[in-house]
């Protein structure tokens, strides 16, 4: 098995990714079959098997960019729609999972707009034993109106944005999210990257437009 797969396959085709039966697939494909990459394929058995042994257990989850060159058990490189998928077929059904995070740009180009879609809205969405939620160094433009089944998921407590690309749209939306989430115990967001001090769960380093 190759750290890095050789194949790039983007699935375009919207409506045969919505028909995708998982639970049909599941059956009769090996993990060898979903992913090429060698830390993908040790999470997604983690996620397969977290119903079953202990050794499995996966407490973090985080989305990676291929340029992340250090990366540590939990870092998933969504290297096409079809991984993105299987990833997140176990991710919903997770008892495991406590912190999910997305670090790195251009995360997903190699994968459809509909299959990042459905990973949020469907999968990411239905994991109800999340409690932290962390962006770093990613542009949120990308993900941030994809998050709402997150953002109502009642079990997340902890919330952190660094180093990230949030414009006033973006930051006005997200705190209007914010608003309803009410068990948030602490907001940390620094855009700048500055060692700015956390105030009372929420950092001062935002626009006084955003805010």
């Amino acid at each position: 098995m190759s750290g890095q797969p050789n194949y790039y396959d983007v699935l375009n085709d919207e409506e045969s990714l919505k028909a995708t039966d998982y639970d049909a697939l599941v059956e009769t494909t090996s993990i060898e079959d979903m992913t090429e990459d060698e830390m993908n394929y040790g999470i997604l058995w983690s996620l397969m098997f977290d119903h079953t042994f202990d050794d499995a257990d996966l407490p973090r989850l985080r989305l990676c960019s291929d340029g992340r060159l250090t990366r540590r058990r939990g870092d998933f490189i969504p290297w096409s729609s079809k991984e993105l998928g299987w990833l997140g077929y176990f991710v919903k059904e997770s008892v495991s999972i406590k912190e999910f995070g997305v670090v790195g740009r251009d995360i997903f180009e190699n994968c459809s707009e509909e299959s990042v879609n459905i990973f949020f809205h469907e999968n990411l969405g239905k994991c109800n034993h999340l409690k932290t939620i962390r962006f770093r160094e990613t542009d949120l433009s990308d993900v941030i109106f994809k998050l709402g089944p997150v953002t109502k998921n009642s079990s997340i407590t902890h919330w952190t944005v660094s180093i990230c690309t949030l414009g006033v749209l973006e930051a006005k939306h997200l705190f209007n999210t914010f608003r309803e989430m009410k068990i948030l115990e602490e907001l940390y967001i620094s855009l700048s990257g500055s060692n700015g001090k956390c105030v009372n769960g929420v950092n001062s380093d935002l626009d006084d437009d955003i805010m």
